[in-house]
């Protein structure tokens, strides 16, 4: 088999791509309410000039299979919260939700054991993430969305990396390693992921002021493994196609999917968490 028609045939595994790579461990402890929630999470950092940001536009841009020839797709940000302190980066905190009803996958399925014939690689993957049946969805609305808390931020105090322009005036760009839990299907998982933030301010406003607006972007596309959130060949009930999963388990264990995503956050108050 080629890799472009491995690629092709393989592309609803972009249905368990939110964000960021896993590390090890798996619980079902917490799933989403019933709608996507955007609260700040429980240990949020809150100094005394941590701001609040509402995150803005953007989707997630999925790859799947060979970087010449890839299959591609995107998922949209449905709300998402920043609270940051410049003054103390290692206070950040984060929440992003995606709503996987919005999934959107490019491309044409092959013939393959893995799809079911007549449906497009956008309804299959919907299919996997068991939101095609209205009433298995309202019996489980959480997994409508995915949810990613930010919990920790280290910033990178070496050098720019190699060719990448300088900051523009009134602006200041952070480099470091973002850390937190994805929820997803019922399963909670570790992330980590590099980005970069740029934070900017109005003409006059004092270095001592928090910035306006935030552009936040993944550096570097980050892998996720769709299976270790339980995403697997599904018809359009929900109910597991056995052949297909076991068609899957015969495939190599790095078929992952590569992450890529930019994100604008707006300042929504200015007054500090006490």
């Amino acid at each position: 088999m080629s890799t472009a028609r491995a690629a092709r045939r393989l592309a609803p595994l972009l249905v368990g791509v939110c964000l960021w790579l896993p590390s090890a461990g798996c619980s079902r402890e917490r799933t989403l309410g019933a709608a996507a929630r955007e609260e700040a999470p429980a240990n949020a950092g809150r100094t005394r000039r941590t701001s609040e940001y509402e995150l803005t536009g953007g989707s997630a841009e999925l790859a799947f299979g060979p970087p010449t020839r890839p299959v591609r797709g995107h998922l949209p940000l449905a709300q998402g919260r920043l609270w940051l302190d410049m003054a103390e980066l290692g206070a950040t905190r984060a929440v992003f939700t995606f709503d996987l009803a919005g999934l959107v996958v490019e491309g044409t399925p092959a013939e393959s054991r893995l799809l079911a014939p007549g449906r497009s690689l956008t309804e299959q993957s919907l299919d996997w993430l068991q939101l095609s049946d209205p009433r298995r969805l309202a019996a489980a609305p959480e997994r409508r969305f995915a949810r990613f808390e930010l919990s920790s931020f280290v910033a990178d105090g070496g050098a720019a990396a190699p060719g990448e322009p300088a900051a523009a005036p009134g602006t200041r760009r952070v480099r470091g390693r973002a850390t937190g839990e994805l929820e997803l299907q019922g399963y909670r998982l570790p992330y980590t992921v590099v980005v970069a933030a740029t934070a900017s301010w109005p003409e006059g406003a004092r270095s001592t002021d928090p910035p306006a607006r935030v552009e936040l972007a993944i550096v570097e596309p980050v892998a996720i493994d769709p299976l270790r959130h339980e995403i697997v060949p599904r018809d359009v009930g929900g109910e597991v196609r056995s052949g297909a999963l076991s068609e899957l388990r015969k495939l190599p264990s790095n078929n992952t999917v590569r992450v890529s995503g930019r994100w604008v956050a707006e300042g929504v108050e200015r007054s500090s968490h006490r």
